[in-house]
């Protein structure tokens, strides 16, 4: 939005003060409309670059790092990134495009924008040589990756898709780029897993594998500290401690656990067990490799 548009907006808004908005720009009159009761939101909206620059240059100026987390889906990751977004006061940033699992790219102009600090940076990239290379380049050297036993996340991904439902904005383009037919989620609940088993499994594994062969190759040029959700659900607290601890932030800034956010299911750990298929128990479990099960303890 141009100066001039957030101009005739704000006046058609408030014209009491389009005299003091033209004297002093739209970054002043930002400033004083946010003040509004109701109508900070509808700025923050229709602004959203100007916000999150003023409050990562105030996260910043308190000494704040960017802190990168790259989670795979289902991990209870929304939750996590809201946590500490609320805590730390660091405005959400998503450096990649949106896509397909394996493909989704870095951003060269959002990763230097990220790296500048203050940042919270919330993705599900995977890491590919592209994708290493661009955070190198632009100065990030750290990041965070959170892991998920991949034959539980494919329970709630299942779920997740199902409960979203048919009239969500992207559904018909979900079920199309991952090649499912357009009656998924009417399916049975054994055709709909073994679809997902199908279409979505094998792609979760690469996506760990990728992260867990960047941490060990000196390639990389990245300090990778994995995590799980079985950590996280274990022992939140000290979970959320040692993300800071990994960014050499204050763990004290973390105060408590608040309450379940969106895209939180069950949370349970071997949910997948009960209510999969002995046929479909044994193909996920065949799909694992054992160095990943090791890696992170997960159970065949």
């Amino acid at each position: 939005m141009t100066i001039n548009s957030g101009l005739n907006y704000v006046s058609g808004k408030l014209g009491r003060i389009i005299d003091s908005t033209k004297e002093n720009g739209l970054p002043q009159t930002i400033k004083n409309y946010s003040k509004v009761t109701g109508f900070e939101k509808d700025l923050k909206l229709r602004f959203p670059d100007f916000f999150m620059n003023r409050q990562a240059a105030a996260a910043r100026k308190r000494g704040m790092p960017s802190i990168l987390l790259c989670m795979l889906p289902k991990s209870a990751s929304a939750f996590i990134a809201l946590t500490l977004e609320k805590q730390l006061g660091l405005p959400m940033f998503q450096i990649s495009a949106c896509g397909h699992l394996l493909e989704a790219r870095i951003s060269e102009q959002n990763s230097r924008r990220f790296a500048k600090g203050g940042i919270l940076g919330y993705d599900h990239f995977p890491a590919h040589k592209l994708n290493l290379m661009i955070l190198r380049h632009t100065g990030v050297n750290k990041i965070i990756v959170h892991m998920r036993d991949p034959r539980q996340a494919l329970l709630s991904w299942m779920e997740y898709l199902k409960n979203r439902g048919s009239n969500h904005q992207d559904h018909l383009y979900t079920l199309e780029y991952y090649g499912y037919p357009p009656d998924l989620i009417s399916l049975p609940f054994s055709e709909q897993m073994d679809l997902h088993i199908e279409k979505y499994h094998k792609l979760q594994i690469e996506w760990i594998t990728q992260w867990v062969d960047a941490r060990e190759s000196s390639e990389s040029g990245l300090q990778i500290l994995l995590t799980t959700f079985e950590n996280f659900k274990e022992d939140p607290n000290t979970f959320f401690k040692s993300l800071l601890e990994f960014y050499d932030v204050d763990p004290a800034l973390f105060k408590s656990l608040p309450k379940k956010e969106s895209h939180f299911r069950k949370g349970e750990v071997e949910e997948w067990r009960r209510v999969l298929t002995p046929e479909q128990v044994e193909k996920v479990n065949h799909m694992v490799p054992d160095r990943i099960l090791e890696t992170f303890d997960w159970k065949r």
